[in-house]
């Protein structure tokens, strides 16, 4: 299952390094030809090849060191190349998403009890509340949103996986971090940061569900 694992991992990193440029043109021409304010300026995606590898092989290590745990494995691999890709573009696939929030919801939920579930759609509620909280405050100031669309449904599938009394420190190292790394870089992807507190979290956390 391990080799099973790094092969999946291998295949999908290097689909997404060979294949997202080309589809993120597509889907940015589309949305340029239905009249919305993109610049015309050339389209250039960087690639960031150690990210790519730090990011897909984190997957087959967590899943080395907690064989239970085949589904949380899974979403990590989704969520691992969702971060990659808005590292890349600073965009996420709606297809993306809706495969993370798919997947979250039939995994998460298939043992719970009521009580169980309640906490889950506790922690997803809490994360969503406080991205909505913060856009609307850095709104009020005349700014841009603080965090984008894609985060925000994104954040949705990865609060099922938490505990609510995790939730606000989860977003809160994430944001530090990301504040961090923006005083070297002014348009800080926020997924990547996302995923690696998301991974420290499942890592050092020790009750999480045996999913």
């Amino acid at each position: 299952m391990i080799l099973i694992s790094m092969v999946s991992s291998s295949i999908i990193m290097a689909g997404v390094c060979r294949f997202i440029p080309e589809y993120y043109r597509q889907a940015r021409d589309a949305v340029i030809k239905e009249g919305e304010a993109f610049s015309q300026e050339r389209i250039t995606v960087r690639q960031y090849p150690l990210l790519a590898v730090v990011l897909f092989y984190s997957v087959p290590v967590f899943y080395f060191f907690h064989h239970g745990q085949p589904w949380l494995s899974f979403f990590l691999l989704l969520f691992a190349t969702a971060a990659y890709i808005d590292a890349v573009t600073h965009w996420v696939p709606d297809a993306l998403i809706y495969a993370c929030s798919c997947f979250s919801v039939f995994a998460v939920t298939r043992h719970m009890d009521d009580v169980a579930l309640l906490l889950s759609g506790v922690s997803s509620a809490l994360l969503v509340l406080f991205m909505l909280v913060c856009n609307l405050w850095v709104k009020g100031d005349r700014q841009g949103a603080l965090f984008g669309e894609g985060d925000i449904y994104l954040i949705t599938a990865v609060g099922l996986w938490l505990s609510p009394i995790f939730s606000f420190v989860y977003i809160g190292v994430a944001y530090v971090m990301a504040m961090a790394w923006s005083w070297r870089k002014k348009h800080v992807a926020f997924v990547p940061f996302l995923y690696l507190t998301f991974y420290l979290y499942v890592v050092i956390e020790p009750s999480i569900n045996p999913l």
